[in-house]
């Protein structure tokens, strides 16, 4: 018999932030708790994919996916334990499989058709792979999910003028305070914060400060925006001086926080407006009490996502039969007795 493939995972449609930030893992993490199911006498094998809005197990079995529970992979006390009952989703073989479709396809992110995903799917792979924790069937099913999500962008407009966290940040900010002749501080250097800066070149900023924990980082952005890369010790000072702050770390614990900066922030005589993009979050959410602060997150750009959403129905849709009929043809060699009736539920929610 072949094995199962089970998903246990969380994401930005079953948890709110506070709940998915207390799921995102370090690279350290995800290799540690990878190779722990790894070890498993039922595992075949593991992959973890972590995003700013998902935490996903992959694992393949010798136990079917109905019989699988999820204490058998985590105890009480594990982050995916029993305190997030009602939050966490479990997909078994066929809908393992088309799920993982969808996500490489950029059908199941915050930002319908994104590109990033497709990237983060492939380095969860790459790190399992290097990890010996992969296993011959994962390997299948994911090197599958590149194609699909490849073929999916190539064949229909879902990406057409594809949008991205970033530049629906960006939107945000310039609908609450405009960015032409503004302050900018960016916290952290990285894809996400490399996106921004690039739209913040198209906006005529007229400071950029670029604050990380490695200086020599920060400079080089600094350098493509025109500005100055900062310390990040000099963070109250900034918090007193520029319009915007843009963070997107990968700290465990709060870059900004309420205890460090309210002194400075009631030496302000405008608003500051600040877009925290990290998950964790890296800005202490009491701060949006302060008076003189317009705190956003990343739940906070939903409103944009939804029009996007909107515009794009139609391509979704198209996108949705071809990820289905690529899990029926390649599923019915692994799980053939359940894909087509799976499939045919699917294809009716279509109609």
């Amino acid at each position: 018999m072949n094995t199962s493939l089970t998903v246990f995972g969380i994401n930005h449609q079953t948890a709110p932030l506070a709940v998915r930030e207390k799921c995102s893992f370090t690279h350290e993490q995800i290799q540690k708790e990878m190779e722990r199911v790894a070890a498993l006498p039922f595992i075949d094998g593991c992959v973890i994919l972590v995003t700013c809005n998902r935490t996903e197990y992959y694992v393949a079995s010798s136990l079917l996916p109905d019989t699988f529970p999820r204490h058998m992979l985590f105890s009480d006390a594990h982050i995916f334990g029993n305190s997030l009952n009602g939050h966490i989703y479990r997909k078994g073989n066929y809908r393992a499989l088309h799920h993982l479709f969808r996500v490489a396809a950029g059908l199941d992110s915050q930002v319908l058709g994104e590109n990033e995903v497709l990237y983060q799917v492939k380095e969860a792979y790459r790190v399992s792979q290097q990890a010996g924790c992969l296993g011959k069937n994962l390997h299948k099913y994911f090197e599958r999910s590149f194609r699909v999500g490849k073929k999916v962008r190539r064949e229909t407009a879902i990406s057409k003028g594809a949008v991205s966290v970033a530049s629906l940040a960006i939107k945000v900010l310039e609908k609450q305070c405009g960015l032409q002749d503004r302050t900018v501080m960016l916290i952290g250097v990285n894809k996400i914060t490399m996106q921004v800066a690039h739209y913040l070149l198209e906006r005529a900023i007229r400071t950029a400060f670029v604050g990380n924990r490695t200086y020599e980082k920060a400079v080089e952005l600094a350098r493509t925006l025109g500005g100055a890369a900062v310390h990040l010790n000099r963070l109250e000072q900034l918090m007193r001086e520029v319009d915007v702050v843009i963070t997107a770390t990968s700290a465990p614990h709060f870059i900004i926080k309420k205890d460090k900066v309210w002194n400075a922030l009631d030496q302000r005589t405008r608003p500051l407006f600040i877009m925290d993009l990290a998950v964790p979050r890296d800005v202490d959410p009491d701060l949006s009490l302060h008076p003189m602060v317009v705190l956003h997150n990343l739940e906070d750009i939903n409103p944009v996502v939804n029009g996007n959403l909107m515009r794009k129905q139609a391509e979704a849709r198209l996108a949705e039969q071809m990820v289905t009929q690529e899990a029926v043809r390649f599923a019915a060699g692994f799980f053939k007795e359940e894909c087509h009736a799976a499939a045919e539920q699917e294809r009716e929610g279509y109609e």
